[in-house]
């Protein structure tokens, strides 16, 4: 009957039995030969006997329920049956996932169909439905907050919007409503405006700015509608005095310099941290990767030390030879605990670790930047004074919508290559793929991004949430959990290095994409308010004398100027470590300098120069000349200093600019 197509069953009885004959004598009813393209496709995806099946039955179901043809079956089946299924056993059933990749090969389903993961995502609503999402009573005033909000979205992003109409619908008017029920005018008693002001509790010491972003959000909007009044009619009959006055966000100000304080607080207590943090994630990384090659050494089922432990790699049934996805498996079991440790997930994870914590540190890159950094986003310059050949990191617009280029040391070079050779995993090319963006709730085009990661039989790629949890997982391995590191803290970080480093702090805002210097100024920790005061009143006396050309954005001369600058720091055995701007102040004594910061490349030159020192101080003691004798005996100290500084250099570095590119006038 089920073959015949007489009865359909829902998914929920389908769900309930295995059916296994009956479903294998439906598909070479339907089309046996769609089935063999699945189990091809599924052979060269070499994935295991287990997930092909359950892929295969996955695509089954949906044939006895609807009655529909294998290439007949459309993406709304396939959610239909995935929220039937998932609501019964309380998760996605095995093998849809890779059953709906199947249909996205096949061309069952048309081309630009996202992956079932993004697909089951909640698509973006529209201000109506947002604003109706929180059910206020009153018909007028909701129309009146989705005009406004209409009028203002334009002009803001979505998640904007989404903040916006959550401060108007549900902290403003909902509240309103659910105290005083009935109201419908804009126009508020004293007291009621009095105490829900005070229901905004922006006195509250967890979370003081939710408060006053509300306050400034209603007065916003009373104002605006009195401003637009004068111009529509419509308008005119909501205009009301506000109920938040200038001095009720005053206090905003006092706020904003403790949340100020506490960020450069944080900076400090983080900044001593950062060398061992960066140790910390490549000796973890070093760690898993032996681990790795010490347990594939062993047979299953043998013993094997890593680490002061002794481990017994896990054995497994026995792989047919048509299964070779079975032999991607690697456990490890602790025989004093029992736990049992899978090394290929664990290594994964601290090259996902390495690799954002050393990005983060070197490039001061936001969150959203990192994980929008595509292949193509690595480029190359040439310079032409020099012919030395730098690379270069795009990044595109986020924040502030504006597109800026990253001169990245090398370094910063070395992990993103690291990181691109390890997604393609052998392939010629980076797999394409769409990123879901949580602000904007939109897919983007597919694009081979770099920080990427096999989740099950797919590749996804890296969310806000997850870089965060490898943060936390690099402080807990340091034995610091109890601090709370954030991406964002990089930037400040990167922000406080570079500045006492020597970069001035304009430039160090152009690196970051900062719009303004004050933005860049809140970064600054180890910059005192009063210094910043001060060097800002002796800008403004100098270009009260000075010709206001001067102080233009930095022509190419100027930026040519500032790349000679690190070209000179280049000497024998490493990099000056001066600041811009200055010359230097030991007289070219680079083996005694502490600003020298040596190359590991040039360790046997350094080698041969110690060499060449102990003999000199020999023939000075043959000699007696003594004078000689102590300056050499310096001279070979600070040398033997930097050359144990070779074996492990943590530098915080400083970034380097590329040169400023003119628009065409034509």
């Amino acid at each position: 009957m089920l073959c015949l197509d007489v009865v359909r069953p829902s998914y929920d009885w389908l769900g309930r039995f295995r059916f296994t004959a009956g479903f294998e004598r439906l598909r070479q009813i339907r089309d046996a030969e769609f089935f063999a393209a699945v189990r091809a496709a599924c052979q060269v995806r070499k994935v295991t006997r287990v997930q092909e099946q359950q892929a295969v039955r996955m695509l089954t179901m949906p044939l006895a329920h609807t009655g529909k043809a294998p290439r007949g079956l459309t993406s709304q089946d396939m959610l239909d049956m995935c929220r039937v299924l998932a609501s019964r056993r309380g998760q996605r059933p095995p093998g849809l996932t890779l059953a709906w990749d199947l249909l996205r090969q096949l061309d069952v389903l048309p081309a630009g169909t996202p992956t079932l993961h993004d697909a089951q995502r909640r698509q973006r609503p529209d201000i109506t439905d947002m604003v109706d999402f929180y059910g206020l009573s009153c018909p007028e005033v909701r129309d009146l907050i989705i005009r406004y909000v209409s009028e203002r979205a334009p002009a803001i992003d979505y998640s904007t919007t989404r903040q916006l109409i959550w401060k108007l619908a549900k902290r403003f008017w909902k509240d309103l409503e659910e105290h005083h029920p009935g109201i419908d005018s804009l126009q508020l008693p004293h007291d009621v405006a009095q105490a829900w002001k005070k229901r905004m509790g922006h006195d509250n010491p967890d979370r003081p700015y939710e408060g006053y972003s509300v306050l400034f959000a209603v007065r916003a909007f009373y104002l605006d509608i009195s401003q637009w009044a004068l111009h529509d009619a419509y308008w005119a009959r909501w205009a009301a005095p506000c109920p938040v006055s200038l001095q009720d966000t005053k206090g905003v100000a006092k706020h904003r310099k403790h949340v100020t304080a506490r960020m450069h607080q944080k900076v400090r207590q983080l900044a001593p941290l950062l060398p061992q943090l960066m140790s910390s994630v490549e000796e973890r990384l070093r760690f898993q990767q032996e681990f790795i090659d010490r347990a594939r050494a062993a047979a299953p089922g043998e013993e094997f030390v890593h680490g002061g432990r002794t481990y017994q790699r896990r054995r497994y049934p026995a792989v047919r030879d048509h299964d070779p996805a079975g032999l991607r498996r690697l456990h490890a079991t602790d025989p004093d605990t029992g736990t049992h440790v899978d090394l290929l997930r664990a290594e994964e994870r601290a090259f996902g670790t390495w690799a954002v914590v050393n990005t983060f540190f070197y490039t001061g890159v936001r969150v959203e930047e990192l994980l929008e950094i595509t292949q193509t986003a690595l480029t190359t310059l040439r310079l032409p004074d020099s012919g030395e050949t730098v690379p270069l990191l795009q990044i595109v617009p986020s924040k502030t919508d504006a597109e800026r280029v990253l001169l990245v040391p090398p370094e910063p070079a070395h992990v993103l290559a690291k990181v691109k050779q390890r997604v393609r995993d052998g392939h010629e090319t980076v797999p394409v793929l769409q990123r879901w963006d949580p602000h904007d709730r939109v897919l983007s085009p597919p694009l081979p991004f770099l920080f990427q990661r096999r989740h099950g039989l797919e590749r996804r790629v890296l969310t806000d949430t997850y870089v965060q949890r490898l943060v936390n997982e690099a402080l807990t391995a340091l034995g610091h959990g109890e601090l709370k590191l954030t991406p964002h803290d990089f930037r400040r970080l990167f922000a406080s290095e570079a500045v006492s480093s020597g970069l001035p702090p304009h430039i160090v805002a152009k690196i970051l994409g900062h719009e303004h210097l004050s933005t860049t100024e809140h970064y600054m920790a180890v910059y005192p308010e009063d210094m910043l005061r001060h060097y800002r009143a002796f800008l403004a006396r100098r270009r009260q004398l000075r010709p206001s050309e001067e102080y233009r954005d930095p022509t190419t001369e100027e930026w040519e100027e500032f790349h000679q600058h690190f070209a000179k720091r280049k000497v024998e055995l490493g990099t000056c470590g001066r600041g811009y701007g200055t010359p230097c102040t030991h007289e070219h004594a680079c083996l005694r300098c502490p600003l020298m910061q040596p190359d590991p490349t040039q360790k046997h030159r350094l080698n041969e120069i110690i060499v060449n020192l102990r003999d000199r101080l020999a023939e000075a003691h043959e000699r007696g000349w003594l004078g000689e004798v102590e300056g050499l005996e310096i001279t070979i100290a600070a040398a033997e200093r930097k050359l144990a500084g070779m074996t492990r250099q943590t530098s915080l570095g400083m970034p380097a600019i590329p040169p400023r590119s003119h628009p065409n006038p034509s």
